[in-house]
């Protein structure tokens, strides 16, 4: 009988998984924009769970710090990905041309376009995607190893 070794974990193979797993999300959030011309907030509940199954798979942690990781890569692409969502919507009214205006913008101009896009639905679908990449990240956890 072959013995099966242990899992071990790697917060850095989990980080670098999880910011791939971010970015291919945000380019399909981003092109299901610009090719509808919707605001589509749902999209960060998919990428919630990319995020966490990529920790979960990649990092193979047996601590909470996994989960937290996580969760806060999910509340950076939330935030990102309605950044890049309101900046497509704001540059075809405007005619101006994404890259220019990602290029001319300054923090206070970012704030003003997330206040400007980000509704109630929008803080519930970026709270089911932090709080699904904060579980699904957890879920290699033992309860003995939360005790």
């Amino acid at each position: 009988m072959d013995k099966i070794a242990p899992k071990k974990e790697s917060l850095t193979c989990g980080l670098i998984a999880t910011l791939i797993s971010s970015a291919i999300c945000l380019l399909v959030w981003v092109l299901c924009v610009r090719l509808s011309g919707l605001k589509i907030g749902w999209m960060a509940i998919p990428s919630g769970i990319a995020i966490g199954y990529s920790m979960r798979i990649f990092g193979k942690g047996n601590s909470v710090r996994f989960g937290y990781f996580a969760g806060c890569c999910a509340l950076f692409l939330w935030l990102l990905g309605n950044y890049c969502t309101a900046a497509i919507i704001f540059s075809n009214l405007k005619g101006i041309t994404i890259l220019s205006l990602i290029l001319k913008t300054n923090f206070s101009m970012i704030i003003i376009l997330l206040k400007a896009i980000i509704g109630p639905i929008d803080f519930l679908t970026g709270s089911l995607s932090i709080a699904i990449a904060y579980y699904i990240g957890l879920k290699g956890i033992t309860e003995d190893r939360l005790k």
